[in-house]
């Protein structure tokens, strides 16, 4: 009965009544976007994407998603971003509503994301078919923080107001490493170690045990923080206590990019955090 502002700006949301029209409005294609809602989702909102080579995605609105995008291998595939029959060489967990599966990073250039021109974005890949024939993911937290968006379903319109005057942060570095908490141990337990990562340049391996992190113990810690501190900076230190069968060893290790399609030149010098100024 009302349409929808999600003001990410003051943090709140704010009802307009049906009165409030968006649809008369003029985007400016810089800090102000005038979107049509695709024909599609009967809970969602379906807006398009079209990908560096010129193909469309059709991804939706999820504010619960605190990823920047998330999409499927599949999709990567048909649009012809992804070689079928790779494997990702660095990969990761996530967890969705079945439970964990795997993931991996990939970086996206030059898309247009719902309009908004994007020079350069760190997308969550999942490593499993599409589980919905309406849309091909969705686009998370990590956009849509930047802006003030307004929901009109009726008209099928979504306005967007870059306050924050950028569209993406820099890609995360990491340690190369992925944890699962046991239940019975109480330990964080380390799933995976990517190949040609810190870690396993340091000789960290499977099964071993992460006690604590950059002088932290991690008990009563949980998996999100866990994962947010083993993030950083390209070329930041981070320190890890990490048991093998009892014997306690400790790591300095230097953070590196590990996404899978990122160019030497991205690797070497992160792009700057972009803008939608920049937009045409």
């Amino acid at each position: 009965d009302y349409i929808l502002e999600i003001n990410f700006q003051k943090s709140k949301f704010i009802l307009h009544p049906k009165s409030f029209d968006i649809s008369t409005r003029k985007g400016d294609n810089k800090r102000t976007f005038l979107i049509k809602m695709l024909p599609k989702g009967h809970n969602s909102v379906e807006l398009p994407v079209v990908t560096p080579n010129g193909e469309m995605m059709v991804l939706a609105l999820d504010t619960g998603n605190a990823f920047y995008a998330t999409t499927h291998k599949d999709v990567l595939e048909r649009v012809g971003l992804w070689t079928p029959g790779t494997e990702p060489k660095f990969m990761k967990t996530a967890f969705v509503a079945s439970g964990p599966v795997d993931s991996w990073y990939y970086y996206m250039e030059d898309a247009s994301i719902w309009g908004v021109p994007v020079k350069g974005s760190t997308w969550s890949i999942i490593d499993l078919p599409s589980s919905s024939s309406e849309h091909d993911g969705t686009i998370g937290f990590g956009f849509l923080k930047n802006f003030n968006i307004v929901i009109d379903k009726s008209r099928r319109r979504v306005w967007l107001d870059n306050f924050a005057g950028k569209v993406t942060d820099p890609p995360v570095a990491e340690a190369g490493i992925n944890v699962f908490l046991d239940d019975d141990s109480n330990r964080y337990i380390i799933t995976r170690v990517s190949p040609d990562s810190p870690a396993e340049k340091a000789g960290i391996k499977t099964g071993d045990h992460l006690l604590g992190v950059n002088g932290n113990e991690l008990l009563d810690v949980g998996f999100r923080q866990v994962s947010a501190m083993l993030e950083g900076e390209q070329g930041s230190i981070v320190t890890l206590a990490v048991s093998r069968r009892g014997n306690l060893a400790r790591y300095e290790l230097k953070r590196e990019y590990l996404i899978n399609n990122i160019g030497k030149r991205t690797a070497e010098k992160p792009p700057a955090t972009s803008g939608a100024s920049s937009g045409q």
